[in-house]
């Protein structure tokens, strides 16, 4: 099952039931000062980068509970990742790539090992139907949410949040310290994935040169909810061309995940220099590609997951947005290059559409050009005192 046809569905079937369903008893009881919680359960299905992105939010709930377990229940691709934060008691996983009726008996399983199990259940996702049918019919005694311009769906939850499409999606997380009475933080870092030694070992094992040269990572994919975020193949093209003109002593690892596998690979065919230039595509799991990162001078991106491990581990991120907006996903490390170009029509991509648009022609995007990206990767990261900087 798809993104797309997952949000038709929801919009759709999950709009209907929750319209009936959150009618019904039991009701979400009002949070307090003095309200105390045995257990709480955090929901965030698609997207390891938001939940990277909530993880200072998440590291104060912790702090301010400490003897509280707390669990979370998201997609199974993202179970590895989440594992790596060392943040929660369980990590509860469904398959939505099974099929549909597979998704629904999952859910159920759940459902009825946890019902009212949960005293707090917190919804991080962005106004799905899905994720409120979820919370309504766990039961729990209080719980939180983003505020939908459906009524329905806020009927699900003891507090909702307002959510702001201009402010960082991070700050958006640690509104739900204020929804429970939490002082807000002013650490607002990202938790790093706890990787084994195994791990880089296998990567080092991978590619044994990764500790001997200048080393930059390029993802020119996107997930597939949009494949309007991708900058132009031909940019990257052009852009790697202008790095080996002027630097012998360097290594560019094309990377992605084993969907992005073949379009890597078409890509790499098409250099005119192959030299140094190593397909690093599904060649990790998340783990090792988050060791292999670390490694790295930067990573030059789209608007993807990589970008919030890249945060993560503290290395600079050049990043192009246009679909949507930098405002809400864009890295916040000083030393980080941001490309927007903030078109008439951007951005085109937000939660109350889904994140899916009709455009068929990516200028704002487009318009970013390979020389304007290249002056500035060459001021911002290659001098000599960054690069003697280089993680070992």
């Amino acid at each position: 099952m798809n993104f797309k046809f997952a949000a038709n569905l929801d919009a759709s079937v999950g709009k209907a039931l929750l319209s009936f369903v959150s009618l019904l008893p039991p009701y979400p009881k009002k949070i307090k000062t003095d309200t105390r919680f045995e257990s709480i359960l955090l929901m965030k299905f698609w997207g390891f980068g938001s939940i990277l992105e909530a993880t200072p939010f998440i590291r104060v709930l912790k702090q301010k509970y400490p003897d509280t377990p707390l669990d979370i229940l998201t997609f199974s691709d993202n179970k590895q990742i989440v594992e790596s934060l060392g943040l929660f008691r369980n990590v509860h996983v469904i398959d939505f790539r099974s099929g549909i009726l597979n998704l629904l008996l999952q859910i159920s399983r759940f459902v009825l090992a946890y019902r009212q199990k949960y005293s707090l259940v917190i919804d991080l996702n962005f106004f799905a139907y899905f994720s409120a049918l979820v919370t309504k019919i766990l039961s729990s005694r209080y719980s939180l949410g983003f505020r939908s311009p459906q009524v329905a769906r806020n009927r699900c939850y003891s507090r909702t949040i307002i959510f702001y499409h201009s402010s960082h999606i991070r700050i958006a997380f640690l509104k739900f310290l204020d929804a429970l009475y939490i002082k807000s933080c002013t650490e607002i870092s990202l938790s790093a994935p706890i990787i084994p030694f195994a791990k880089r070992l296998s990567v080092m094992e991978k590619f044994p040169s990764l500790n001997k040269h200048i080393q930059i990572a390029i993802n020119i994919n996107s997930s597939d909810l949009s494949i309007n975020r991708r900058w132009p193949v031909e940019n990257f093209r052009k852009l790697i061309s202008f790095m080996q003109r002027d630097w012998n002593n360097l290594q560019i690892y094309l990377v992605g995940g084993e969907r992005d596998l073949p379009q890597v690979r078409s890509f790499y065919e098409t250099l005119p220099d192959k030299t140094a230039v190593f397909i690093a595509a599904a060649k990790f799991d998340i783990l090792e590609f988050s060791y292999a990162l670390s490694k790295m001078l930067c990573l030059i991106t789209n608007d993807s997951g990589p970008l919030h491990i890249a945060e993560a581990l503290g290395v600079p991120v050049v990043s192009f947005f246009g679909p949507e907006t930098p405002n809400l996903y864009g890295p916040l490390l000083d030393k980080s290059l941001t490309f927007y170009k903030n078109l008439f029509c951007s951005p085109c991509l937000n939660v109350y559409n889904y994140k899916m648009s009709n455009c068929d022609d990516n200028r704002c995007l487009k318009l970013i050009s390979p020389e304007e990206v290249y002056e500035n990767i060459k001021t911002r990261y290659f001098n000599n005192d960054l690069c003697a900087a280089l993680p070992s």
